[in-house]
């Protein structure tokens, strides 16, 4: 479960006795409906240097992963820089645009940059700045994940797969596959995924699994179980 604040600190080369400063953002995901297009999330600098923070906006298409974001428009932050002093707090307001009301899930990122200060001077080091990428979700009424599970084997190994044939995305959060009576855990596989619609994902499985393969899966619409057949036996 996600901590109410996401807490990254600063690697910071400095003089002596200067702390490093560190920035919390509360909630961590936001998630909006057609008839609430607009939120908030709140930025808080816990260290003892004022902050600057540069924030963007983008649309998320794959999935996990979030190397590949493309800048958009349909998703407003404001205000786009701030600067957030030592023990304070600065709002940011998010908003989709209006427009066409879409049948599938729109996924996107708010990303939250530092902008480190220029330092000079023999005492200057190197810093490295923080990036905070928050998911944020824009969900028509009745859209909803479908995941479809298979064990996929060749090359590395067995692999379990997920596809999100839904509308929607699934969150993964821990997946544990069970004793064919459901009794025991045997492997816990506590590595979380985002599966966009029409997306999918795979988790590395060890050997010697049960066929089929029992699974107690921990997602944000609850707990769920499967069965899987385990290919090619």
């Amino acid at each position: 479960m996600l901590r109410p604040f996401c807490l990254v600190g600063l690697l910071l080369a400095a003089p002596p006795g200067a702390m490093a400063a560190a920035l919390s953002v509360a909630p961590t995901r936001i998630d909006l409906a057609p008839d609430q297009r607009a939120a908030a999330v709140t930025l808080q600098n816990d260290g003892d240097e004022p902050v600057m923070v540069q924030v963007q906006t983008f649309a998320w298409t794959g999935s996990p992963a979030t190397s590949n974001l493309t800048p958009t428009r349909d998703l407003v932050a404001m205000p786009p820089v701030a600067t957030v002093a030592a023990g304070d707090k600065q709002l940011i307001r998010v908003a989709a645009r209006g427009g066409d009301k879409p049948t599938a899930e729109q996924s996107y990122r708010l990303i939250i940059t530092e902008v480190p200060p220029e330092t000079k001077g023999p005492q200057a080091g190197v810093r490295f700045a923080l990036r905070l990428s928050l998911p944020v979700f824009v969900t028509p009424v009745g859209a909803a994940p479908d995941p479809v599970w298979s064990v996929e084997r060749g090359g590395a190994g067995p692999r379990l797969a997920l596809a999100n044939r839904g509308s929607a995305h699934l969150q993964v959060r821990r997946i544990s596959v069970m004793s064919p009576d459901r009794g025991r855990v045997l492997k816990v596989l506590d590595q979380p995924a985002y599966v966009l619609p029409s997306q999918r994902h795979e988790w590395p499985l060890p050997a010697g699994l049960p066929n089929p393969l029992p699974l107690k899966l921990d997602t944000d619409v609850g707990e769920l179980d499967a069965t899987v057949p385990a290919a090619g036996r």
